[in-house]
């Protein structure tokens, strides 16, 4: 009969090939197979107009001082559901057919802090007496910094119209769902280890609402969202500037929480400058001195800023330690760098912020970096010993709860300072901490690679030492005592004395590793008794 792991481990592995085959048999039959259509009458789709005349006027009422008006003629309309769907960037607008006003988009009577429509979709049905009628859209711009996109127009069914644009933002909304669901994910887990008051990283809370924010800030900046939200449209315009505006400060904050060292401050007076940036931003709004959209230039700054701190702290820890881990994170982030400066240009360029698929999987990708480090690390906190940074007593129960391979022999040793409490009570519980350090540091130093060093409790340390042999064990005892002696002749701190005993598991056959603990134990005190006999205090 199989060792019941071991099939367990087997049959997890055989559930990844049997789920890697079926993804690939997904694959090929999404790209390579399907099904042969004859469709005699195509469906109309969604039909971009673009040939239009375009005239601009002055205007005493328009936010501006001009008015857009934009006319062409329909050509033959069908009898099925036909639409005129116009999209307007921070633009009102009034659609006539010949002189009929058909739909009119303004900010509600009732605005009080909102002076723009936003991003919206007007659709307005067409019926087969339509056909020939000349369009006229007069379209006002809401700020001069919208005054560069002109509507767009497109005729089909809103369904085609939805189906259309879905297809093309699908990607990017899928990369940005899936920033909200890890943000959620990341929240609630940092949420709950707090609440249960377990160790975790604090910057991983942090984490969570930047992926939140970056992906609420994207899927409320879609088309397709504001096409089928469109009777929230005021909503979802500021929601997406207001999410771009506050995703900066929590991230600052985990760049300063995880990375500490020179960025440290600068990150925490940057976020506090994004906090009152953002605050700045939301009076002007609120009072109408400027709308959100006149002032995300600040919003960008502060994201540069950002981007600077982060790519600071990065090349920083990369000189500090060279570690894989520090030049994947200097890569990353002058990957995503750029790739944000890209979409900058491009905004400015071309008024619109579409297409950031690379800027979102890079998002996601270091926020899927950050959260494993920060797992890790979690795990690492629960195992660790605060003041020494050697493994704690769970750690060594953990140890203790294990088998050993057979006919392998484990050394257990126990150890434990002398006069530490004459230590403090002559020179203090500081002095007394530092030799609990100190002497960590001779264990960590001084031992074999293949020893688990854990502070057991109070001045008491434990080690397991795995294929170990009398001689090795005698060894390291002598090598101990020989560099507390080393450590004392140079005066750095109070004198380091200590007791130590050792159980050999091939010498006591059949004890448990607790068992072989209490043996190392009892060997300690004895040789602690010896010490204090030979070094009576004067």
């Amino acid at each position: 009969m199989k060792h019941p792991s071991k099939l367990n481990t087997r049959a997890i592995i055989l559930f990844g090939i049997t789920s890697g085959f079926f993804l690939l048999f997904f694959l090929y039959v999404g790209l390579f197979e399907g099904v042969s259509v004859y469709q005699a009458r195509p469906a109309l789709g969604c039909r971009q107009v673009t040939e239009y005349s375009a005239e601009q006027y002055a205007s005493d009422f328009s936010p501006t001082g001009y008015t857009k008006v934009f006319t062409w003629t329909l050509g033959e309309v069908s009898a099925g559901e036909e639409c005129l769907n116009v999209y307007l960037v921070h633009h009102t607008a009034r659609v006539y057919l010949d002189d009929e006003l058909v739909y009119s988009l303004s900010p509600g009577a009732g605005s009080r802090v909102c002076g723009s429509v936003g991003s919206s979709w007007c659709s307005i049905p067409l019926y087969p007496e339509d056909s020939g009628k000349t369009v006229g859209v007069v379209a006002e711009p809401a700020f001069s910094v919208s005054a560069g996109r002109n509507p767009e127009f497109y005729l089909g069914s809103r369904y085609e119209v939805f189906r259309s644009f879905l297809t093309r933002d699908l990607l990017e909304l899928l990369l940005a769902s899936v920033c909200i669901l890890l943000g959620l994910f990341i929240t609630a887990i940092s949420l709950f280890l707090r609440l249960a008051g377990k160790s975790y990283p604090t910057g991983m809370i942090f984490l969570g609402d930047f992926s939140l924010l970056i992906g609420v800030w994207r899927v409320t900046d879609m088309r397709t969202t504001t096409f089928f939200f469109s009777g929230s449209t005021v909503l979802l315009s500021y929601v997406t500037i207001g999410a771009l505006c506050l995703c900066v400060i929590p991230l600052l904050l985990m760049i300063s929480s995880r990375f500490g060292g020179a960025f440290s401050a600068p990150a925490l007076w940057l976020a506090v400058t994004a906090s009152c940036t953002a605050l700045a931003m939301l009076v002007c709004q609120v009072s109408g001195i400027a709308e959100f959209r006149e002032t995300l230039i600040l919003c960008h700054i502060m994201l540069l800023f950002t981007l600077a701190t982060t790519l600071g702290s990065a090349v920083i820890n990369f000189f500090q330690n060279r570690g894989s881990y520090q030049k994947q994170s200097l890569w990353y982030v002058g990957v995503l760098g750029t790739g944000v400066l890209l979409d900058l240009v491009r905004f400015y360029s071309s008024g619109s912020s579409a297409g950031m698929d690379f800027t979102l999987c890079a998002f996601i990708v270091f926020t899927l970096i950050q959260f494993t480090r920060s797992v890790i690390e979690t795990s690492t906190l629960v195992y660790t010993d605060s003041q020494t940074g050697l493994f704690n007593k769970l750690r060594w129960d953990t140890l203790m709860a294990q088998e050993g391979a057979p006919g392998s022999c484990v050394g257990i040793m126990m150890l434990d300072l002398n006069r530490l409490k004459y230590t403090n009570d002559t020179l203090g519980h500081e002095a007394g901490d530092q030799m609990i350090f100190n002497f960590s540091n001779i264990l960590r130093n001084t031992l074999p690679p293949n020893s688990v060093i854990c502070r057991w409790g109070g001045d008491e340390f434990t080690v397991l030492i795995t294929d170990a042999t009398r001689e090795g064990l005698e060894q390291s005892v002598r090598d101990l005592h020989a560099a507390a002696d080393g450590y004392n002749r140079f005066g750095q701190g109070p004198a380091i004395y200590f007791a130590a005993g050792f159980a050999l598991s091939s010498e006591h056959p059949g004890l448990s590793r607790p068992e072989l603990l209490k043996e190392a134990d009892e060997a300690m005190y004895r040789d602690k008794r010896t010490w204090y006999a030979q070094h009576p205090l004067a």
